[in-house]
């Protein structure tokens, strides 16, 4: 059934990033507002450090992300409060923060937890159906532990 979900701003915490192993790049900070499903849509919001670079990933679902504050540096593009880029699912991409950093929301038609760096990308795309869905798992679960997503 069908139903209305609020998310008010008072008490949605911000989960900490961890840079990658051996990176002493600053990092960012992300906060859920609706976890989605199967059949309703994920929205979280992001926030990162001046200068953060994120390194080359994909992720399995479409998303369109629209910046709030800071300056988002894509390719040759920069992007401001207001700007919006939509990147489709398994696509490689990275970003980088503006000076004054960076905060903007992330939506996707449905819930996706998957973040695959672009060595783990493109092991995947070897992978036998069996083997991926295998090693899939293997990389949803180290990323949710790397979050802290439980």
């Amino acid at each position: 059934m069908a139903r209305i979900s609020i998310c008010k701003q008072e008490g949605l915490d911000w989960v900490q990033g961890k840079p990658n192993p051996g990176s002493t790049d600053p990092s960012g900070a992300s906060r859920q507002r609706h976890l989605g499903n199967d059949g309703e849509p994920q929205l979280f919001e992001v926030r990162a450090e001046p200068g953060m670079q994120a390194e080359v990933h994909a992720h399995e679902k479409d998303e369109v992300i629209y910046i709030v504050a800071g300056q988002m540096l894509f390719g040759q593009h920069k992007l401001n409060p207001g700007d919006s880029l939509m990147v489709p699912g398994n696509m490689l991409y990275s970003f980088k923060a503006g000076p004054d950093g960076l905060q903007f929301l992330n939506f996707r038609g449905q819930k996706d937890v998957t973040y695959y760096r672009k060595d783990e990308f493109q092991k995947l795309q070897t992978l036998e159906a069996g083997e991926r869905a295998e090693y899939r798992e293997v990389l949803i679960q180290r990323r949710a532990e790397q979050r802290g997503w439980g």
